[in-house]
């Protein structure tokens, strides 16, 4: 009957320590208030203990104030731990008897005891575990067999010890071990819900310090959160648009539009939950507050119950891409201009016409396109090797007209000063890039231009170089160059048909040419006849 009182009374303070829980959550974690409360809670707690105590002996009185005040102390600090000390002790000097002293020791020691352990174990920043717990509870208890030894008189203490010293260090601690395990759980629950808030007040600082429109959903449909740069930029505020269905009728007033564009955006948002990725960025006509429409970029991304979600003004932007798109389709048709009528000046002084110009081009699209997945250039640069192929005999401007325009067979002398022009070529254009900044595009011009009439055996001029060290565009050229040059009428000699051209090259494999790119020009030179065809002079 005795292990059942006692048992009964303990478990009304485990009961009491759930209600501690309560009120803790409900308070700040260094809140004076709280720590007030929870004072009240556990005193009251002690004093419930005293009036329902285990009655040895008339003032000799056993329950479970030493695990309650010890508790206050470890969990809630020094003032906690003072207000649940007083009321009791108040309560236990007032029923006296011989078990005062003991009784007074006891709610005392185990208050300092609390206090001691707090320090020693760091709370709240660390969480003591069942192991600390439980030692803790044993050695409280422990000082409590002390005082039985120490501070009952010699007519209660033998039979108080008997009874009550084995209850006392057997079930006590398992009891403070119950109790504290709950308000452990609790304080790590506090703990946990702090770095929350503080995570999540973070979260909001960051966001509000971004330069860029955010917004926080809710999966509830509620707007808990917009940015200082959201409202800057559209004009609304958080009382404005509250939530997902105030945003989208003053947003997208029209209907048609609001439907369509939510269908799409809630899809997106549907499969960024399942993928947990963003949705993809998509443009939106958007109404400010103001009543003028942009053209915004919306993208969320979802963090739990919530969406992130960016609106960039893309207004401004979309209308200078748009300007520069036209600017750069303006320049590159002045540049294009610009080479074809260099080109043609060369050309008028060699005796040939604007056909050579397009047919060579298309000729290197044709073996640029060949190539394949084996070309090593990406679509850019195939375009500027299209478009700088015009200038590969600029250098013949440097060449006199009594050389150049010669019916005859050049002396050694006169050919020496033609092979020259590839090297006048390159120096001219490099000569013009001075006046810029790197560019590309010239770069594959001195290129074609210095090199197109050197051969894979590198018996070419003018340097003499051989096999890969020939740039590749220079390579392409030379099989552009000679089909030309072959196929048309020139004033010492007579076309040559396609067929004998395609012999000519192909025989030249391996000595005047690449033999990757004559395997590309058999396999399309019907596409060559085509094109000399389409641009006949």
């Amino acid at each position: 009957m005795m292990y059942i009182q006692l048992v009964l009374n303990l478990s009304l303070l485990v009961s009491i320590s759930i209600i501690s829980g309560f009120i803790d959550a409900q308070m700040g974690r260094n809140s004076i208030v709280r720590q007030v409360m929870q004072g009240l809670l556990f005193a009251a707690a002690a004093c419930v203990g005293i009036l329902e105590p285990l009655q040895l002996w008339p003032g000799v009185i056993f329950d479970g104030r030493s695990i309650v005040i010890s508790l206050a102390a470890l969990f809630f600090g020094p003032l906690a731990g003072i207000i649940a000390v007083l009321p009791p002790l108040a309560l236990r000097i007032w029923i006296g008897g011989p078990g005062l002293g003991m009784g007074i020791l006891v709610i005392l020691s185990a208050a300092a005891t609390g206090l001691g352990f707090r320090k020693l174990y760091k709370i709240p920043d660390e969480i003591p575990g069942w192991r600390r717990m439980y030692l803790f509870g044993l050695i409280v208890h422990a000082e409590m067999v002390l005082f039985m030894f120490i501070a009952l008189p010699a007519s209660v203490r033998e039979t108080t010890i008997r009874n009550m010293a084995l209850p006392t260090i057997l079930l006590y601690p398992f009891a403070t071990l119950l109790a504290g395990k709950i308000l452990n759980d609790q304080l790590m629950l506090r703990i946990q819900v702090d770095e929350i808030n503080e995570s999540e007040k973070l979260f909001r600082e960051a966001l509000e310090f971004l330069p860029v429109p955010v917004a926080t959903m809710r999966s509830d449909g509620s707007i808990p959160f917009i940015n200082y740069a959201f409202t800057e930029t559209y004009g609304y505020t958080i009382h404005d648009i509250p939530d997902y269905a105030t945003w989208l009728e003053k947003a997208y007033p029209d209907e048609e539009y609001r439907k369509n564009g939510m269908r799409i955006w809630e899809e997106d948002l549907r499969k960024a939950i399942t993928n947990k990725a963003p949705t993809p960025t998509r443009i939106y006509l958007m109404r400010r507050k103001d009543g003028l429409v942009r053209q915004v970029s919306i993208r969320a991304r979802p963090f739990g119950y919530r969406y992130l979600t960016v609106f960039l003004d893309m207004t401004d932007r979309q209308h200078l891409e748009k300007e520069l798109r036209k600017k750069v389709i303006e320049l590159a048709h002045t540049q294009e201009v610009t080479i074809t009528s260099m080109a043609i000046i060369a050309d008028f002084r060699d005796n040939e016409t604007g056909g050579h110009i397009q047919r060579t081009k298309e000729f290197v699209r044709c073996i640029l396109d060949g190539m394949g997945d084996q070309c090593p250039f990406n679509s850019d640069v195939c375009e500027r090797i299209y478009r700088s192929a015009p200038l590969h005999d600029i250098g013949k401007v440097a060449i006199p007209d009594s050389i150049l325009l010669k019916p005859g067979k050049l002396t050694e002398e006169e050919m020496a000063l033609m092979k020259k022009h590839p090297e006048f070529g390159s120096q001219a254009i490099r000569k013009a890039q001075e006046s810029i900044e790197e560019n590309e595009f010239l770069n594959i011009a001195a290129e074609i231009a210095e090199f197109h009439h050197e051969r894979w055996d590198g018996t070419g001029y003018p340097h003499g170089i051989t096999g890969e060290t020939i740039p590749l565009p220079a390579r392409i050229m030379a099989i552009a160059d000679v089909y030309d040059a072959c196929i048309s009428r020139r004033p010492y000699k007579e076309p040559i048909p396609h067929d004998e051209v395609v012999r000519i090259i192909a025989r030249g494999a391996g000595t005047h040419f690449d033999p990757a790119l004559v395997k590309i020009f058999l396999d399309r030179h019907d596409m060559f006849r085509n094109i000399s065809c389409k641009y006949a002079d």
